[in-house]
């Protein structure tokens, strides 16, 4: 469907490339969260002090990229010729690709999202995809008539600093701790200037909770 990597980019609205990530992204506009939403009016969240609602995420162009992609996402949930399209341009860009992330700015909007982005899983075996989200209820939804795919890691966050894991029924989780009080694994990347450097803990399903120090 598309010939030319250019086309699947623009079909998209292009990708995120995050800076201390060591691959690419897609992301919407963190405003259309909606446990996040609510998470960001709490004192005490993960999600209070947002980073996706600050810094280069507010330049006109990066706002204008996010409402784009936004735009095309819900426009493959709504029909399934976009959400073919929406595949297929995918499919046509992860092909030399080894990592992905999904929503370094925004979360899952519905179990059709969620759908949506484990079919693209599927149809990318050789890419390990890494999914952080606030979404409990979308994903335990989700589970009760699907299979996660072996290759899609949803790690599903804790809602408060210094909360416990949550219970997932065996998926992997994520927590934010202040200094001395991580749960599980905790996240190097501060002793690498803010950089995952060589490290993909986030996306091995095998390893249990990763725990971000709070920043």
């Amino acid at each position: 469907m598309f010939k030319y990597m250019y086309q699947a980019l623009e079909f998209i609205g292009g990708l995120s490339e995050p800076s201390k990530m060591p691959c690419k992204g897609w992301s919407i506009p963190a405003v259309e969260c909606k446990v996040g939403s609510m998470l960001r009016k709490i004192a005490g969240s993960v999600c209070f002090k947002c980073y996706a609602l600050k810094g280069m995420y507010v330049f006109p162009n990066v706002r204008a990229a996010l409402e784009r992609r936004f735009g095309v996402l819900q426009r493959a949930l709504s029909n399934a010729a976009d959400r073919a399209a929406f595949r297929a341009a995918f499919e046509r860009l992860l092909r030399k690709e080894t990592y992905f992330r999904w929503h370094d700015a925004g979360d899952l909007q519905s179990v059709a999202h969620l759908l949506l982005l484990a079919d693209i899983a599927n149809d990318n075996p050789h890419v390990q995809f890494w999914l952080p989200t606030r979404e409990r209820k979308i994903v335990l939804e989700f589970m009760r008539a699907n299979t996660v795919p072996a290759n899609l890691t949803i790690r599903v966050s804790a809602a408060m600093i210094d909360g416990k894991p949550l219970d997932m029924g065996g998926l992997p989780t994520s927590t934010v701790h202040k200094k001395g009080t991580a749960h599980g694994t905790e996240c190097g990347a501060y002793t690498r200037d803010g950089f995952c450097g060589p490290c993909r803990l986030c996306w091995n399903r095998d390893v249990a909770n990763v725990s971000y120090p709070v920043h």
